[in-house]
């Protein structure tokens, strides 16, 4: 279940950029404190037929690790009202798993990869690297 709580009206993360920066310190911090120093989403597949084939993560040692609990990120919802799109800057609590998933996929439409491709694998996990 995702818990959706609304920010304060202040320039809080406004851009895509910024809300990006900020998401990945967040899931970086969550990842330290799992005891994580990498983690790896795979997928399996190409274009649309590709899915998440694994979600991984390792300690210092190598260490396959859990990834429990949650992480608070910001999203920004839309929907039309009143004859206009409308738009506000969310705090939602993801599972971990998810929120991974989520900024490695939004990684990717910003470099135009196809998640299938060696090149997104390259790309993106070291975009998840602390």
């Amino acid at each position: 279940m995702i818990h959706t709580v609304p920010t304060p009206e202040t320039p809080l993360a406004k851009s895509p950029q910024e809300r990006r920066n900020r998401n990945k310190a967040f899931l970086l911090n969550a990842l330290k404190a799992a005891g994580a120093v990498r983690a790896m989403v795979s997928y399996s597949g190409e274009s649309d037929q590709g899915s998440v084939y694994e979600i991984r993560a390792v300690g210092a040692d190598e260490t396959p690790i859990d990834l429990p609990g949650t992480v608070s990120l910001l999203v920004e919802h839309s929907h039309f009202a009143e004859g206009q799109w409308q738009s506000s800057i969310v705090r939602e609590e993801q599972l971990l798993e998810d929120a991974l998933t989520i900024h490695r996929e939004t990684l990717l439409k910003r470099f135009n990869l196809d998640p299938g491709s060696p090149s997104a694998d390259t790309r993106s996990d070291r975009a998840l690297s602390p």
